[in-house]
Formats: C-alpha cells, structure tokens, sequence
C-alpha cells in the first residue's frame, strides 16, 4: 500500500465514490421518471382539460350574457349588431376550446359527462339562434327604442284630442285659446323633422298623414277665425267637417303605433326565450360544467397523491444511499489522508529547517509513490541549494571589491565634472558680457545708419533744388541774349534813321563794349576758376584765350574807331544810348552767367557729398551687419558654453549617483554576505 502510487490511490477511492454515487443517481432518475410521468400527465391532461372546461364554462357565460343584452330596447342598431359579432367570436372560442377538450384522453366518465353536456347545449343553442332571429327581425324594423317611440305617439294622440276637445268646448262657451293653427309647431309636427327609419309601413304611415294633420289644423285655424268673427254657425259646420280628418289622423298615429307594438313584441319574446325557455337548459349546463370541472380536480389530486408517494419512497432510498455513501467516503478518506500527510509532514519538517538556513537537513521519506519522488527532489534541491550558496558567497566578496572601487571613480569623476562646470560658467559670464557690448555697438551703428540715410536724403533734396536754379539760369541767360538781338535791332533801325555813319558808329562802339565785357568776364572766369582750385583749372585756359581774342577785338576796333571819328558827331547821341542799354543788358548777362557758373558748381559739389553720404551709408550697413553676425555668433558660442556647463552638471550628478549606488551596491555585497552566512552548508 505504501508504495502504490498516489494516483492509483485516489483512483480507487474516487472510483468507489463514483460507484455509489452511481447508485444513488440512477435511483434518484428512476424516481424522478416516475415524477416525470405524473407531472406531464397532470400537464398533458388534468390541467388542459380544467383549463378548456374552464374557458368553456366563460364562453357559454359570456355568450348567455351577451344574448341577454340583445333583449334590451335601449340599444342602438350599432350596438345590436357589434353584440352579434361578439357572440360569435365567442361561440368560435367554444368550439376551439371543446374541440381540445374532447381531443383529451377523457375517462369514461368525463367521456359521459362530455356526450351529455353537448346533448344539452344543442337544446339551448336552438334556443338562443331563436333570439337571434328574433333580434335579426328587430333590426328589420328599425325601430331601435320602441317604448319611446310608443309613448310618444300616445302624447302626439292626446294632444290632438285635446285640441278637438278645446275647439269644441270653444264653440259652446266661446272661451278661446291659443295655438293649434300650426302643423310644424305641434309635438308631431317638432318629431317629425328629425325622425328617421328604414320601416316602409312606418315610412309610409309618416307620409300619409302629412296631408291629413296639415287639414287638421287648417280647420282649427279656420273656426278660430270664424269664432273670432262672431261666426258662431258656420264655425260649428266647419268643426262637423273636422271630424272626418281627425279620424284619418288618428288612424294613422294607431298604425305607427302598430309597428312600435310590433317591435315591442320582438323584445318581449327574445325576454322569454331567455329567461324563461333557455332557463332550464343553462342551469343545467352550468351543472355538467361543475361535475366536470370536479372530476378533472379528482383525477389531478390522485396525480399528485401518487406524485408524493413516489416521492417519498426515492427519498427514503436516496437517503440510505447516501449514508452508506457517506461512512465509505469518511473511511476512505481516513485511509488516504493518513498515506498522504505523513510523508507531507515530514516534508514540511524539513522545508522548516532549510528556512533557518540549515542546508544539512534531509527528509526521511523512501518510498515509490510521487511522495517519495518529491521527497528525494527536495533532497537534490538541498544539495544543489548548497552550491549556490557557496558560489553567492564568493561573488558577493567580488561584489564588494568592485563596489569600492566604483565609488573611488565616481569621487575623481565629480571633481572633474564640477570644475569643468565652474569654467564654463566663467566663460558663458564673458560669453554674456560680450554678446552684451555687442548689442550696444549694433544699437549705435543702427542710429548713425539712420542718420546718415537722412543726410543722404536731404543731399538729394538738395541736389535737385540746385538742378533747377540751374535751368532757371539757363533760361535767363537765354533771355538776355534776347535782349542783346533786340538792342542790335535798335541800332539797326537808328542806324536807318539816320546815316552811314551813325551805323559804322554804333557798330564800332558796339563791338568796343563786347570787348570790354568780354575782358571782364575772362577777368572774371578767372577768378572763380582761382577759387575753385583743381576743378576751375579748365575755366582759366578758356578764360585765358577769351581775353586774348577780346584784347584783338579792341584792337581791331580802335583802327576802326580812328578811321571814322569824321562822321562820329551826328550819331553820338544814339549812340550813347545804344551803349547804355547795352551796358545794362551786359550787366544782366554777367550776373545771370555769374550765378550759372556758381550753380553749377554747386551742384558738382553736391552731387560729389550725395556720393560720400551713399558710400558712408553702405559702409555703415556693411559694420552694421557684421556686428549683427558677431553678436549672433556669440549668442552661439553662449549657449554652446550652456551647454557644455549642463552637460557638465549633468555628469556631476551622474557621478554622484554613481557613487550613490556604488555605496548602496556595497551595502547590498555587505547585506548578502550576511545572507549567505545564516547557512549552514
């Protein structure tokens, strides 16, 4: 038994558990077939058939009831004729109700029973098709309330009665009275207007005595009117004419009140039938229904009676079985867990010791089952655990040698780390400081940037104004050589006026004033072209070679001057004149040529300062740039220099949690060789 395996053990245990539970269970489906049985035929039979008899009994109710409705003469031809549907609906309901009853296994008595309540039904249902038929006639005649109608037509016939009666009693006493000469205003004549019906007897009788009541009361009208006259005889003559047509009109009323009769009638015989006929034969199928629904009641209760004694006789089975089950469970169970748990506890013994550390332990257990398999598992577990140990051991001496180490090289790397970063913060400050001044020095040569654009500016403005002096000049200069022509064309027309003479005269004297004016403009060329320095020297060579041809013209005419002095007198004062004018006229021309040759000048000069001003302002933009891209590239150099000193903190705290961990490494080679100590191997 000891060394039997495990499982073969629980096999055999469970097996013969299973066996009884077997047992046990194959009692119990036998029962519960038995059970089985009796419940469908309680809901297969019993229950359908209470529950068809049941609905049965409701719809032959309900069809009674609603037959019994019919007999009313208060219904309307709708409501009549809605109750006929619903009979019916309720008589197909019977049928389908009885046709799945009779459908039952019945016994021979609920088959008895069964032929005899349909025996009786057939009498009753003969009955109620009677009431049927009758209700079918009713509604032929259309008249739906005929009580009403009847009562009506009594008024409508004493009221015209009366009327006859107050006539006559008019005539003998002569009292009179009001109304009647109407035929819409009385009773019938108001009923008439809005009375309907599908009745042809009725129909016709309505339209019959329209001619008749209308006569009627146009005679009341009449001897009214002949009492009211005085016309006492001929008012009785005409109320013995009257006679006649309160016949008709009575005749009529009797022959409406024959159709009303005649509906009535219907009503009371559907009544009769119903209650008095039919009484007999619905008691006794409400009998029949009761002792069927009795019998089906009587045959479910023996069902579940012999529902409950099979019951108790499987559980009575069911309960030994169990005992029986339960002692052989507990023996079993004795047997097994005692094969079991001592090898168990002896293992648990010896996991005890290896938890304090004592690896020296082994467990007694020698047997063949899988206890002694795991019993000698853990006895190679312990050695192997042995090993280990000593291996950890030793590498945790290891552990700790190279822990200390570690820490020394993390130290030397924080020092180094931490004055690498010092030094870049000292040249990321200068770093700042330069990148500071460069800024300011872009800020200066952006304002002088500006300011020279302005000067610039202003040189072009001026420029221009200058350019246009000079066409200003030209065109005065134009002008006054006008005024020479003109002068010249004075002298010609004096010279006309008067003789040879006078014309050589003026000629002479003319050509001695451009040689006088001539010599002071060279003069003059020469003064300003002695101002302006290395850029007037052109002017002075011209200046020069005009001053020697103006000295030829002086000459030239001077030997004309002499040659003509005989005729000189009688021009002279034209002359004079002539030369005044072209004194004044030389004057204008001098200045006007004066201030051309300056305006010039001037605008050289500044055309020459717009150039410098340019070039400044390009320069300018030029240093204005480079200082841009040296602050940026300082801006460069700072925020590399930020980040070396980052990365540089960045390899202090590195360093740091180096040796952080090398300390907790060492602590932890420390802590495991206490570990491995507690063993004992």
């Amino acid at each position: 038994m000891k060394n039997m395996k495990l499982v073969l053990k629980m096999s055999l245990g469970f097996g013969v558990l299973t066996f009884i539970t077997l047992i046990i269970g194959l009692t119990g489906i036998g029962g519960l077939r038995g059970l089985q049985g009796n419940i469908e035929a309680i809901g297969d039979k019993t229950l359908p058939a209470v529950e068809h008899l049941l609905r049965v009994k409701s719809t032959i109710g309900d069809t009674i009831s609603t037959l019994r409705m019919l007999a009313s003469a208060e219904l309307s031809a709708e409501d009549r004729k809605n109750l006929v549907l619903q009979i019916q609906e309720l008589r197909a309901a019977y049928r389908q109700s009885a046709d799945m009853y009779a459908q039952l296994p019945l016994t021979t008595d609920e088959a008895a029973l069964w032929q005899e309540f349909q025996t009786t039904l057939s009498s009753t249902a003969a009955v109620s098709n009677q009431v049927l038929e009758l209700n079918e006639r009713f509604l032929q005649l259309d008249i739906m309330q005929p009580e009403e109608l009847a009562a009506k037509l009594q008024l409508f016939h004493g009221d015209h009665y009366a009327l006859v009666t107050k006539v006559g009693k008019m005539l003998l006493t002569g009292e009179s009275f009001d109304g009647g000469t109407d035929a819409t205003k009385c009773n019938y004549g108001q009923w008439s207007k809005t009375f309907s019906t599908s009745n042809a007897q009725l129909q016709s009788s309505i339209k019959a005595i329209v001619q008749s009541h209308q006569l009627f009361h146009h005679t009341i009208s009449e001897i009214k009117e002949l009492v009211a006259a005085g016309r006492m005889d001929e008012g009785q003559a005409r109320y013995k004419n009257l006679e006649p047509v309160v016949d008709m009109v009575f005749a009529h009323f009797q022959a409406m009140q024959d159709q009303a009769n005649r509906a009535q009638e219907e009503i009371q015989n559907m009544n009769k039938l119903l209650m008095v006929e039919s009484r007999e034969g619905q008691d006794k199928l409400n009998l029949l229904l009761g002792r069927m629904v009795d019998l089906a009641t009587q045959i479910s209760s023996q069902v579940v009676t012999d529902t409950q004694t099979a019951a108790s006789k499987d559980i009575t089975i069911a309960t030994l079985g169990l005992g029986i089950a339960i002692l052989i469970a507990l023996a079993l169970g004795f047997f097994l867990t005692r094969a079991i748990t001592i090898p168990v506890f002896k293992g648990v013994d010896f996991a005890k010791k290896i938890a304090t550390g004592d690896l020296t332990a082994t467990v007694d257990v020698h047997q063949k089952d899988e206890l002694g398999i795991l019993a000698q598992a853990l006895r190679d577990m312990v050695a192997r655990l042995r090993e280990v140990v000593t291996e950890v051991q030793a590498s945790a001496n290891n552990v700790a040698a190279g822990s200390t180490e570690l820490a020394t090289i993390a130290t030397q790397m924080t020092g180094a780390s931490t004055q690498t970063a010092t030094m870049a913060g000292t040249v990321s400050t200068a770093t700042g400081e330069m990148t500071d001044n460069m800024h300011s020095v872009s800020a200066a040569m952006e304002e002088a940037s500006v300011n020279i654009n302005t000067v610039a500016a202003a040189a072009e403005q001026m420029s221009a104004t200058i350019h246009e002096i000079a066409q200003n000049s030209e065109r005065a200069k134009n002008t006054t050589a006008s005024a020479v022509l003109k002068a010249q064309g004075a002298s010609v027309r004096v010279g006309e006026l008067g003789q040879a003479a006078q014309e050589i005269s003026a000629v002479t004297a003319t050509i001695t004033a451009i040689s006088s004016q001539t010599n002071l403009l060279a003069l003059n060329a020469t003064i300003e072209a002695a101002r302006a320095g290395e850029a007037g020297r052109g002017f002075a060579v011209v200046a020069n070679e005009i001053k020697e041809l103006a000295q030829q013209t002086t000459k030239a005419a001077e030997d004309i001057r002499a040659k003509i002095d005989s005729i000189q007198s009688a021009t002279a004062q034209t002359v004079e004149e002539i030369t005044e004018i072209s004194h004044v006229i030389g004057d204008m021309n001098d200045i006007v040529t004066t201030v051309a040759a300056a305006v010039e000048e001037q605008s050289v000069t500044t055309r020459e300062i717009a150039q410098n001003v340019g070039q400044a302002s390009a320069g300018i933009s030029e240093i204005n740039t480079n200082v841009a891209a040296s602050s940026s590239m300082t801006q460069n150099i700072s925020a590399d220099i930020a980040l070396v000193r980052q990365a540089s903190e960045e390899m202090t705290m590195s360093s740091q949690t180096v040796h952080q961990s090398s300390t907790e490494l060492s602590s932890l080679a420390e802590r495991l060789r206490e570990l491995m100590a507690r063993f004992t191997i």
